[in-house]
């Protein structure tokens, strides 16, 4: 809310030049806080198929920053299975005590394990059609498929040395697709103060999170499931890694809901944002 003042109180003197709109590149900080470890691995993705997400994860992790600096160092892939392989571990790595002698061989301080479950399910039907020639008109019926995908995917992230869990969440994407027989493509839709009061009367504020950097280098593509990884991705990369938000202030001139005293309060809050008083400008 401080920043929304402050955005007011500039916007407020820019009432006396040309411009009417200030637009303002924020830092947000990671979304799951303060999380002291560095080194870390991801370990288990059950029901990652060909480790897809697995590998994927691993890059967008390696790529977060804080503070304009990488927050993790992650390990290699290759590196976590061998140790896995060469101990022979008889219970999951999921397990406590597996998990501290885990770390002490591999100098890893936290893993991410979770899990996938992507589904598909569709449903033929015929739907109905109006065609004209001259003036005859005529209804017949076309072949229809909705098709839906989901993917539901849990994350978390463990702390080796005390086996806590430092981050968690879970991330849920659904998709329909709609083809039909006389149609060249497919169709999709996805199925997923006073203070306040005083700055939506003299603005209005548009924010658009940019999309992180760490999830710049993947690939896009037409396939549902890369898609659901790509967008659950993007929201990882805001959980542990700083991200920016662009926001847009319009501003406006003069506003005829405002009684006369009201209109005088704003007179004398513009004054004061003028004398650069915006602790006074933004109480009134």
């Amino acid at each position: 809310m401080f920043l929304k003042f402050l955005l007011l109180g500039s916007a407020v003197l820019f009432l006396f030049g040309c411009s009417t709109t200030i637009t303002a590149t924020n830092t947000v900080p990671p979304r799951a806080g303060k999380l002291n470890v560095t080194k870390v691995g991801v370990l288990e993705i059950k029901g990652d198929q060909n480790n897809y997400f697995t590998n994927t994860l691993s890059s967008v992790i390696d790529k977060v920053e804080e503070g304009g600096r990488k927050r993790f160092q992650v390990y290699d892939r290759a590196q976590i299975e061998n140790i896995i392989r060469e101990q022979k571990f008889q219970t999951t790595i999921a397990d406590p005590n597996t998990m501290v002698k885990f770390g002490r061989l591999s100098g890893i301080e936290a893993g991410f394990f979770g899990g996938l479950n992507y589904t598909t399910g569709s449903r033929s039907y015929l739907e109905k059609r109006t065609k004209c020639e001259k003036e005859n008109c005529y209804e017949y019926n076309v072949s229809c498929t909705d098709t839906d995908h989901a993917l539901r995917t849990t994350l978390s992230l463990t702390d080796f040395s005390t086996a806590k869990i430092l981050y968690s969440n879970t991330f849920n994407k659904s998709r329909r697709v709609k083809t039909c027989n006389d149609s060249g493509g497919a169709t999709s839709r996805s199925t997923s103060g006073d203070e306040g009061r005083f700055f939506e009367l003299f603005a209005t504020e548009r924010e658009v999170e940019e999309t992180p950097a760490a999830v710049k280098h993947l690939t896009n593509s037409a396939e549902p499931f890369v898609q659901f990884v790509n967008t659950t991705l993007t929201e990882i990369a805001r959980d542990l890694g700083e991200y920016y938000v662009i926001s847009t202030i319009e501003i406006e001139k003069s506003d005829d809901t405002l009684s006369k005293a009201d209109q005088q309060k704003f007179e004398r809050g513009v004054d004061f944002a003028a004398e650069k008083r915006l602790d006074r400008a933004c109480e009134i």
